[in-house]
């Protein structure tokens, strides 16, 4: 797989597809705590599978050390919900007797060279035997190394060490699946996730056959990646696909009247912004002030608390009315799964507010939790690999995650998705989270 700038190229577009765009305000989160009180593993690293009697790295008869590495500034709160997870299974009695030692996330600082001599740092310095990753400078100087020391690490599997396909890495485990298979050579069956447009065809109300679709598109190599997915999962669906613009990103432009005409032409059913947050909130307001009536939508948006924020009075003004997918279950949207996510988070102090990186964590190490139980007692990685590649299912009580079977979810994604539209500085679910169709990309 390469490594060079077209595949910086394609992480950076399916992290804006996977809505993994940061706010504008780029909150941090403080690092130094832990997610338990159990003691530092006193077991001699191996690289080795190990086995239930002799030295495994990061795991001891009392405790299963995690680390993390992200790019926190797009993912502010990874480390409430990562510790919010742990802290909930710490309280239960751990499993089969070992409590999580959590490593709080380290900052890779948006700086691929910096996620890569982190991770190898967790490897070889803190003997941590899986490590919870997500951003888009996961490359596979991080990831292979990774899988070449045997350590299973789990995030929002938009990065190419989550899409293994059958000859590619094998240890990279995503929450929603592999979610950029048609990029990566590795994944040989591609497939179109459903989840990116079903929804809007719902809210909309007309068969698929009978709704248009047009796309204000970055004007970068991400948005013709993000293009690559949209018209042929349009066309398979039957949609009346009405074309696109390339629109300048980065809060560049200042008069999206050209790109706003272009876009009105064919009068569209369905209008998405794939853009960045910095350039969607201006290309929105200026559809609305066009006179535009139909389904407005990005994917980059959801950012729960923001729009009701001091001093986001205009963000909010231009995105009122305006609709976003998310790949999470929305907390407007409740249920079990989401009232156990507030509990665990306000069982650690924390105000109980899922935010998009709290979310990415503790879901993260919802599966790995999950995960660590199936296996048994006998937690080496080489079983470890044996028995979640063997075949393993997640669950989830109702309002939570699509349900994932690997090895499948090395190739595909869990193709779920909800649509929350903007009413009163507020988000309000009109689609609820569900799981829909994937395609055949080739």
């Amino acid at each position: 797989m390469s490594k060079g700038p077209k595949l910086l190229v394609a992480v950076a577009a399916v992290a804006l597809v996977a809505a993994a765009c940061s706010s504008s305000t780029k909150k941090t989160t403080t690092n130094g705590t832990t997610a338990s009180t159990a003691p530092a593993s006193s077991a001699a690293p191996t690289t080795s599978g190990g086995s239930s009697s002799g030295p495994v790295r990061g795991v001891t008869a009392t405790s299963i050390t995690v680390g993390c590495v992200a790019q926190l500034q797009a993912f502010s709160g990874m480390d409430a919900g990562i510790k919010a997870r742990f802290e909930r299974e710490n309280r239960a009695g751990g499993v089969n007797g070992r409590m999580f030692k959590y490593l709080p996330c380290r900052d890779d600082n948006s700086s691929a060279d910096t996620n890569a001599t982190l991770g190898k740092e967790l490897v070889d310095k803190d003997n941590v035997f899986a490590v919870m990753a997500t951003g888009a400078n996961l490359l596979p100087a991080t990831t292979d190394y990774f899988a070449a020391q045997k350590v299973p690490f789990f995030g929002w599997g938009f990065s190419p060490g989550y899409c293994g396909g059958t000859t590619g890495n094998q240890w990279g485990f995503g929450f929603g699946g592999c979610l950029s298979g048609i990029f990566f050579p590795d994944v040989k069956a591609p497939v179109l996730n459903g989840a990116l447009l079903e929804p809007e065809i719902a809210q909309v109300g007309k068969p698929a056959n009978q709704t248009s679709i047009f796309t204000l598109s970055s004007a970068d190599d991400n948005g013709k990646a993000g293009l690559a997915q949209y018209k042929p999962l349009a066309d398979k669906l039957g949609m009346k696909w009405l074309g696109s613009v390339d629109v300048p990103v980065g809060g560049t432009v200042t008069d999206f009247s050209p790109y706003v005409s272009k876009a009105l032409a064919g009068n569209p059913d369905i209008i998405m912004v794939s853009t960045d947050f910095q350039t969607a909130p201006g290309a929105t307001a200026a559809l609305k002030a066009a006179g535009y009536k139909g389904l407005i939508y990005n994917y980059v948006a959801y950012i729960p608390g923001l729009l009701a924020a001091s001093g986001q009075e205009k963000l909010a003004a231009a995105l009122e009315g305006a609709y976003a997918n998310t790949q999470f279950p929305p907390q407007e949207g409740g249920g079990d799964a989401i009232t156990q996510f507030v509990s665990d988070l306000k069982a650690t102090g924390d105000p109980g507010f899922v935010t998009q990186g709290g979310s990415i964590g503790y879901w993260s190490a919802d599966l790995f939790v999950q995960m660590v139980k199936a296996v048994g007692q006998n937690l080496t990685p080489d079983n470890f690999a044996k028995v979640i590649n063997g075949g393993f299912k997640s669950t989830q009580p109702s309002g939570g995650l699509g349900a994932l079977t690997f090895p499948d979810a090395h190739s595909v994604p869990a193709p779920c998705a909800a649509l929350v539209k903007v009413v009163n500085k507020a988000f309000q679910v009109v689609q609820p989270y569900k799981c829909y169709e994937t395609f055949p990309a080739k």
